[in-house]
């Protein structure tokens, strides 16, 4: 009898680790975002960038927007002129009106 796909390619998905990253968007007076997330994308001097999960660790300043990639498979955008973005051991942190 022949093996179906499912019989070579099945896997208990509790075993699957968990790729996501935290994302904090703050202003001076509040925080815009706080929480999970599947992936972060902003634009910087060189272009767009988008943030995953083990991604390398840098600081930039962003332009342009924020875009967040939900757990629930959401999308939100939130228009910025400038701001500072810190990736830090899948923690993204930004910082929105300090530079002007």
């Amino acid at each position: 009898m022949c093996k179906s796909i499912e019989d070579y390619f099945s896997f208990d998905m509790s075993d699957v680790k968990k790729q996501n990253i935290m994302l904090v968007i703050r202003k001076r007076e509040k925080v815009l975002f706080d929480g999970e997330v599947k992936s972060f994308t902003s634009s910087n001097a060189r272009g767009t960038f988008d943030v995953l999960y083990e991604h390398a660790n840098f600081i930039s300043i962003i332009n342009k927007n924020c875009v967040i990639r939900k757990l629930d498979g959401g999308v939100s955008e939130i228009k910025i002129e400038e701001g500072i973005v810190r990736v830090h051991e899948n923690k993204v942190t930004v910082y929105l009106g300090i530079m002007g």
